[in-house]
């Protein structure tokens, strides 16, 4: 967004074209207890949805009318995050809502229109991205990752430096 010296800052998106993708919108960003987390929707001629992809290079939001405090979002965790979609219709530039069944975008496997990321699978009051055990079974989740070692040294390939034991970094020589 732009500071143009008003309480109104104007909102543009760039995407790569034909990207899918999802927005959230977060205020209050660098304090935990006060942040807001927006999902957005995206409003079109062709539709609304969260999951949506540009035709154009840049896509000109206008101003985005966001809640600054907790109170004013429906917000049943705790959690900071809006259990309610942002409905934000595009001024200028195409986006295309994309349309997939509940359980059929990676990001979405409810269909909610709000990212796993920002869901509170447990309802701990913590949403997922900044909770170590998501499904509250005592757990964290790094130890109940898919489980694969591909090179056999007993650390998961998800958090595992040299995955295929070349005693070379996978940051470095993995393609």
């Amino acid at each position: 967004s732009t500071d143009n010296g008003t309480d109104e800052h104007p909102f543009s998106l760039t995407i790569p074209k034909n990207l899918d993708c999802h927005l959230v919108m977060t205020t209050n960003e660098d304090n935990n207890d006060t942040r807001v987390i927006t999902p957005i929707r995206i409003d079109t001629t062709e539709g609304n949805g969260s999951l949506f992809y540009g035709l154009s290079d840049t896509a000109d939001l206008g101003n985005i009318p966001l809640a600054m405090d907790r109170s004013d979002i429906n917000d049943t965790t705790g959690d900071g995050v809006s259990d309610d979609l942002k409905n934000v219709p595009v001024v200028s530039g195409i986006l295309v809502p994309v349309y997939v069944a509940a359980g059929n975008d990676p990001m979405d496997s409810d269909g909610d229109g709000i990212i796993n990321l920002y869901e509170d699978d447990d309802g701990d009051g913590s949403f997922n991205r900044e909770d170590s055990d998501d499904d509250g079974n005592g757990i964290d989740d790094i130890e109940e990752s898919d489980g694969s070692d591909t090179d056999g040294d007993g650390i998961v390939d998800t958090i595992d430096s040299d995955d295929d034991n070349d005693a070379i970094p996978d940051t470095e020589d993995d393609t």
